[in-house]
């Protein structure tokens, strides 16, 4: 069995690092904007827009930009 280089496995692993944060921001989008948009039979209004897109848009769109960032100055390494 032959050593895999040390950047290639590192650059998999920060692969499915961000893969696996992608998933789990589908899968919260789709799951609340899914949900709230037609769960509910009355529409609500939290910060200017609908529930849904609040909560189903924005958060995990803010949450994944601060994820992101975060990622990228602290784990990815440039070798």
């Amino acid at each position: 069995m032959t050593d895999l280089d040390p950047a290639f496995l590192r650059a998999r692993k920060e692969a499915v690092t961000i893969l696996l944060s992608w998933a789990v921001c589908l899968l919260w989008t789709v799951g609340v904007s899914w949900t709230l948009g037609y769960g509910s039979g009355s529409m609500h209004i939290a910060l200017g827009m609908p529930t849904w897109v609040t909560f189903g848009v924005v958060v995990p769109w803010v949450a994944a930009t601060v994820f992101s960032v975060w990622y990228g100055l602290r784990c990815i390494r440039d070798e």
